[in-house]
């Protein structure tokens, strides 16, 4: 995927750089003190990309539903027949810090890598795509089989 999203050809070197920044991240969501609560709502279209092959696809939609069990981490799928939404310009992140009178930022990611905003408006518009993505996103319970689903049709 790394080398894909680059144009010039990033060295073995970058894309284990790379490959480790991201790894890391997910180290994260073990974190006991404080516990990292994740909320994701994931366009359908983005599960059946076999980026890597069906064997590599197969391989990240087996990670999903381990991270679908744990309490931490809510999972949800936006399917195709929401139609348009407000996040048709693309992923973004909101992160919330638990610390009084931070308003928390917005992490928006792009080619040429990620932009934060801190505006308070910023924040509040991204905040409320989330929330109107959440209202046709579907449970996660439903979502759990639509990305077991994806993974046997992709797996056949």
């Amino acid at each position: 995927m790394i080398r894909g999203h680059h144009i010039d050809a990033p060295s073995d070197t970058q894309v284990t750089d790379m490959v480790n920044l991201r790894m890391r991240r997910q180290e994260a969501l073990d974190r006991v003190e404080p516990v990292l609560d994740v909320v994701a709502i994931i366009d359908e279209a983005v599960l059946r990309k076999e980026i890597g092959g069906p064997a590599v696809a197969v391989e990240q939609l087996d990670y999903l539903l381990i991270l679908c069990e744990r309490p931490n981490v809510s999972i949800r799928v936006l399917p195709n027949s929401a139609g348009a939404h407000p996040s048709l310009h693309g992923a973004f992140i909101v992160l919330d810090f638990p610390i009084e009178r931070d308003p928390g930022v917005v992490c928006l990611e792009d080619r040429t890598g990620g932009r934060y905003r801190d505006d308070t408006d910023d924040i509040d518009e991204y905040t409320k795509v989330a929330d109107r993505l959440s209202e046709p996103a579907l449970s996660e319970r439903e979502s759990r089989s639509v990305i077991t689903a994806v993974r046997e049709e992709i797996a056949r």
